[in-house]
């Protein structure tokens, strides 16, 4: 049994938190960014995407570099970069500068959220591997919400330009941590082909791989539905909901991270305790959070009363954020353990490709041609279409690929 370093979790989850933050800052300034730069919905929905057309292309390499080379050196690499093209999104004058600023934030954070998970996954013991990777999950809505609860914060104090520089800032000294961290695999990347040949070989093994492509597909259903929120929320509590934006994105922020964190603890706890009994309780959970989510996402667009928005969207988020971590596992333990950070990598290329990197702006044209919440009902049909392809995972769910732990 290998002990779990702390310094190693800390540091990673920090970092995830970060990678969040970054993530939502421009979903929370939005509203005020296309104002000041007079943007149409449909390019704003196009910004808020605009980091995940680099983002997809470079994760399977970044994944590809991390099950080669030593880790901890490509993240830290990797945050700083993002850190600084995030303060860049501050000196936009225009739809072009803004989208060069936010792209350039995916390059970044594709090594990170490729390698990220493999090196949490190596470092945890079996019998509690659920309960931390939820550790370094929960940075998942906290940093969310922090991008909403600090872009509602710096807009009132110093206004939208200079909460990217106030923001970027940090990612220097989580760097500079996680340069440190120790490599705990030292055998990684011995007897490897070629980068190229090992990047098709590992390519087709995972397509072919039936546990591996159901849940890819799930999660990207997922994220198409996620992602949108994140985007198309603030703008309906400000248009729909009678809230101004700076009060609507910190009550959003706050719901984000209660939820998030119950969420993601609670999924994480079933998964550890549940799985002695039902070893395929990991992609069972997926599909009985998201179905269970389902009404609640599709009911939340239509009430006007504030207080019960927020009761009904918190509800809805803690079944959604509850797969989190038993997706994650899923997707890592559905592999061999010298490819997790390429299987890391492919999956954030599917998802996004195909999820998040499209709802922002497809629901931003519709919206363009009706109103937004005609728009957002894409939302609740894009949790049906996740259940279904976790479902038949569970159900088709072949014997377990064997992996090193």
């Amino acid at each position: 049994m290998k002990k779990l370093p702390v310094y190693g979790l800390v540091i990673l989850t920090l970092a995830n938190m970060l990678n969040y933050l970054d993530r939502n800052l421009f979903n929370s300034l939005a509203p005020e960014i296309q104002k000041d730069l007079l943007l149409s919905d449909f390019q704003v929905g196009l910004l808020a995407s605009a980091f995940t057309y680099i983002y997809i292309i470079a994760c399977p390499l970044m994944g590809l570099l991390g099950d080669k080379y030593k880790r901890p050196k490509l993240l830290s690499i990797s945050i700083m970069m993002w850190s600084f093209a995030t303060g860049l999104a501050g000196l936009a004058r225009g739809v072009w500068t803004m989208a060069i600023a936010r792209s350039s934030v995916g390059i970044g954070e594709a090594a990170y959220s490729s390698i990220g998970p493999s090196l949490v996954e190596d470092y945890v013991p079996s019998k509690w591997k659920a309960r931390a990777m939820g550790i370094f999950l929960v940075a998942v809505p906290v940093g969310s919400a922090l991008g909403y609860l600090l872009g509602g914060m710096l807009f009132g104090a110093v206004g939208w330009r200079m909460a990217f520089f106030v923001v970027g800032g940090p990612g220097i000294l989580i760097a500079l941590g996680a340069y440190f961290i120790k490599e705990p695999n030292e055998d990684l990347g011995k007897n490897k082909d070629p980068f190229f040949t090992e990047l098709k070989n590992n390519l087709k093994d995972l397509i072919h791989n039936r546990n591996y492509m159901y849940a890819v597909a799930g999660y990207t259903a997922f994220t198409f539905v996620v992602g949108a929120m994140q985007v198309w929320m603030p703008m309906i509590i400000v248009r729909t909901k009678n809230m101004d934006l700076a009060n609507g994105v910190m009550m959003f922020g706050g719901v984000t991270v209660v939820s998030g964190i119950i969420g993601t603890f609670v999924g994480s706890y079933l998964a550890d305790k549940l799985r002695p009994k039902i070893p395929r309780i990991p992609i069972l959970l997926c599909a009985i959070s998201i179905l269970l989510g389902t009404p609640f996402a599709a009911s939340v667009l239509f009430i006007d009363d504030q207080m019960w928005f927020f009761i009904v969207l918190f509800i809805c988020e803690i079944f959604l954020f509850a797969n989190t971590t038993p997706i994650t596992i899923v997707l890592l333990e559905s592999v061999p353990a010298d490819q997790r950070s390429i299987a890391m990598g492919l999956s954030v290329l599917a998802i996004h490709a195909f999820g998040d990197g499209i709802s922002p702006a497809l629901i931003g044209y519709v919206s363009d041609k009706t109103d937004v919440i005609t728009a957002s009902i894409l939302l609740p049909i894009g949790l049906v279409v996740g259940f279904v392809f976790w479902y038949l995972g569970y159900k088709k769910w072949d014997d377990p690929v064997k992996t090193a732990t």
